[in-house]
């Protein structure tokens, strides 16, 4: 008996030790022919639980004395990438006038900005250094508490007011992560993302919180644009963003005859360096949990059928002794597919099923996807395929 956890990561350290090129399906191959398959597709850029640096919650204070900006992520300290603030203060100009930013795990920076590029006029030069090349006056009046030592969060962001500097009754904030690898502690396990996982609050380009004004001030004329106002202080949350992942699920197309069922699944393009794996879970008797498995994972392209009795892949189980054929999504692609005859499941009536996808290339967090809702089953209609041309095609696009 082979526990879910060892077999993972067996099938991972054979991936990487071995690292075979499987040949790519024909279209001559049973499972390539999706005529008279059902097609269930998945909301894109839905992956939950990859370990980026997801901004949650930003306050912004504002008094006579200064400007701060308190915000919290959800992410591991070994995960790097660069954190910045834009900060407006002006409605009638466009873009913010300062960024303020930093690295895990290097140095900081402040730059003055207008219409959303470095600022190097004169007028700038004088209160800032743009280039770098030195401290600037009003550089000395921004101080960035990361908080490194308690894994990046929260950072504390303090403007202090000075005349000639910022001075501003007003200000919105813009908060943008970039996270571009994973560090193990080692060089040996430092690994660079294929792509760059962005998070931003508010979610949109160029978008801005409501204006916090200085309390006393009153209401500024003209008052600023922006559907609320608050004053003094104001707490600004994110919503749910859309991550770009390999692993995002994208269809899923199914057939259930009565000899076979075949399945195909289709997702972002995979880049190379990234591992995973598929689990199809199988219902037969129509209550609330499954009673089979199908995994197809990064493992020379390892094809296991089990008996399960749960959705967790902590429980003890054994392959079942059936001639499952599939293959796991080669890198630089974005299809995986498997077949088993329907006597290693005992001839159901009606099949439901529900996927999951899952990479386990780093450690922490596995991103996960499901198609639907987790642990949401589809049915599949039995008997001879509908006539049908062909399913729509899926673009792949970059992960």
């Amino acid at each position: 008996m082979l526990s879910v956890a060892s077999a993972t990561a067996a099938a991972l350290a054979l991936a990487l030790l071995v690292a075979p090129a499987p040949d790519s399906p024909q279209p001559g191959d049973r499972a390539s022919a999706r005529e008279g398959a059902s097609a269930f597709t998945d909301a894109p850029d839905d992956v939950s639980e990859l370990g980026y640096l997801d901004l949650r919650r930003v306050r912004v204070t504002n008094t006579a004395k200064r400007i701060r900006v308190t915000y919290t992520t959800r992410s591991a300290g070994n995960r790097r990438g660069a954190e910045t603030l834009w900060l407006d203060t002006t409605p009638k100009r466009p873009g913010p006038e300062l960024e303020v930013g930093f690295g895990r795990y290097s140095e900081g920076w402040v730059m003055p900005l207008r219409r959303w590029k470095r600022d190097t006029s004169k007028a700038a030069r004088r209160k800032w250094s743009p280039d770098y090349t030195r401290v600037g006056r009003c550089d000395r009046t921004v101080r960035t508490d990361s908080r490194w030592e308690h894994g990046f969060t929260p950072v504390t962001i303090t403007i202090r007011k000075k005349p000639g500097c910022i001075t501003t009754a007003r200000a919105r904030v813009h908060l943008h992560t970039t996270t571009d690898a994973f560090d193990g502690g080692s060089d040996s396990e430092y690994d660079r993302w294929p792509s760059r996982v962005r998070d931003d609050l508010p979610n949109g380009d160029r978008s801005f919180t409501a204006w916090v004004t200085r309390r006393g001030t009153g209401t500024p004329s003209p008052p600023p644009p922006g559907p609320q106002r608050a004053v003094g202080s104001g707490t600004f949350t994110d919503g749910p963003d859309p991550v770009r992942w390999w692993s995002d699920l994208l269809e899923v197309s199914a057939q259930h005859t009565p000899t076979s069922l075949d399945l195909e699944i289709r997702h972002r393009v995979k880049p190379t360096g990234q591992y995973g794996l598929f689990e199809t879970f199988l219902d037969v008797d129509a209550d609330a949990v499954p009673d089979w498995r199908v995994d197809v994972v990064d493992a020379g392209g390892g094809k296991y059928l089990s008996r399960v009795t749960s959705w967790s892949r902590d429980e003890v189980w054994e392959p079942e002794q059936c001639a499952v054929d599939g293959l796991m999504t080669p890198h630089g692609s974005s299809r995986a597919w498997f077949s088993l005859p329907t006597s290693c499941l005992g001839q159901p009536a009606e099949i439901r099923i529900a996927v999951r996808s899952q990479d386990f290339t780093n450690g922490g967090p596995r991103p996960v996807d499901w198609l639907g809702a987790p642990e949401e089953w589809y049915v599949l209609p039995y008997g001879d395929p509908v006539a049908r041309s062909a399913l729509p095609p899926v673009a792949d696009g970059s992960p």
